[in-house]
């Protein structure tokens, strides 16, 4: 009787088992094939080889790492690099492939020490992996097998949102205990110069700061005047007089009153959507749009209070 309960249990174990790896190897499959169909897409002729590395892989998640050599006509050959992620999300299949210039996937022992005094420090890594993934996808990906361009918009799985969390530097240029968290966006105007560009929201314990700013340059003219607009979920515009700083950033002070309605609007999450009426940098005046999405800033505003 003891042999026949060890054999059922033994059977039992293994039929777990078995479900379990066959889930996994059931994505890895499919990440393989969607990515062979990637590259049958993207890659022309002029490869010579294609070497491909899986470095992540989850019940729902699944990286490669491609690297290809191209015949050219110099005197050796190119090897570029990218970076293929293969995603389950509510049962449906999300990719996205891009140059490995700005890895999602990072090693555990990388991410132990990447996340010192972040604001995902307390995250798992696999967590941390997977919503790296989803902002990727976000960001530049598709539904698998869907060219259309039409954009992803997939929820988050981290309740801090995009948000990051900094350190402001004392005088001898170390990390203080005064922290900052900050989010990037998009930027649209008319002036051909800036047509797009990044947008930056910083909120530390005193003020909300905006920035546009594009290759490292401050659109917005510094040491001057300029007029800023939020547009709440109603529709209804808060408007006000601001000063642009020797850093190129709006800065709104939260006890006053415009500051105080822009609090209010950060609560409600979502997007935050405004312009700036300044000439930029190289005299240019005009309009400067903005668009940041600030899902997770109730959370993300625990860690600067």
């Amino acid at each position: 009787m003891k042999k026949r309960i060890l054999f059922v249990c033994m059977a039992l174990g293994l039929a777990i088992f078995s479900s379990s790896c066959s889930k996994t190897s059931g994505i890895e499959g499919d990440a393989e094939d969607a990515l062979e169909k990637k590259l049958d897409k993207s890659i022309n002729s002029s490869v010579s080889k294609i070497e491909k590395n899986k470095v992540f892989l989850s019940d729902s998640l699944c990286i490669f790492h491609v690297l290809t050599e191209v015949t050219s006509k110099l005197p050796f050959d190119i090897a570029p690099k990218y970076e293929y992620i293969y995603m389950i999300n509510q049962n449906n299949a999300y990719e996205s492939f891009s140059l490995l210039s700005d890895s999602v996937y990072m090693t555990k022992e990388e991410y132990e020490q990447d996340k010192k005094g972040k604001i995902y420090e307390n995250v798992k890594y696999e967590d941390f992996i997977y919503n790296r993934a989803v902002q990727r996808i976000n960001e530049e990906g598709n539904l698998v097998g869907d060219d259309s361009g039409k954009p992803v918009d997939l929820k988050l799985s981290l309740k801090t949102g995009l948000w990051e969390l900094k350190s402001y530097m004392d005088e001898f240029g170390e990390a203080s205990n005064e922290k900052y968290i900050c989010v990037q966006g998009t930027g649209t105007s008319n002036d051909n110069v800036y047509s797009d560009y990044y947008s930056y929201l910083f909120v530390d314990s005193q003020c909300v700061s905006i920035k546009l700013a594009k290759y490292g340059i401050n659109i917005l003219n510094e040491n001057t005047q300029c007029t800023l607009k939020i547009k709440d979920a109603k529709g209804e515009v808060l408007e006000s007089k601001c000063y642009v700083d020797g850093s190129g950033c709006v800065n709104v002070h939260k006890t006053i009153d415009f500051g105080q309605k822009m609090m209010a609007l950060l609560q409600q999450e979502g997007s935050l959507v405004g312009n700036i009426e300044n000439y930029s940098s190289w005299g240019m005046g005009g309009v400067y749009q903005f668009k940041i999405n600030i899902d997770g800033y109730n959370e993300a505003s625990k860690f600067i209070k």
